[in-house]
């Protein structure tokens, strides 16, 4: 099961370079606690700190056929680990949140 963000979810189905040509099936995808439509969503209207499970499903890479084929929380898994960023959802009391983003700054990060 993959537990992510919107905002991380999103960079994994924009990553062109991991995708090459896979595409993915039978996943069961989950905003915010509601079931989606994994056919007719799509992942460009999430909210950056929208919550997304992600149970089952398969990658397959058409060009291989059956040799290439992955689940796809080990996918995700391989992706999470090549990069070079975190994606974080905070959630700070608001008398905090200057402090927390000057902190998040200081320390070489973006706030989106």
């Amino acid at each position: 099961m993959i537990k992510t963000n919107g905002i991380e979810w999103k960079a994994f189905m924009n990553d062109e370079t991991h995708w090459g040509e896979c595409c993915v099936e039978e996943e069961v995808i989950t905003v915010n606690g509601k079931e989606v439509d994994p056919y007719a969503f799509d992942a460009e209207t999430l909210a950056d700190t929208d919550k997304i499970t992600v149970d089952g499903g398969y990658v397959t890479d058409q060009a291989k056929g059956a040799t290439g084929e992955w689940a796809l929380p080990v996918f995700f898994g391989k992706w999470r680990e090549a990069q070079t960023t975190v994606y974080l959802a905070v959630e700070v009391h608001k008398d905090r949140a200057n402090a927390v983003r000057d902190a998040i700054k200081s320390a070489g990060g973006k706030i989106a």
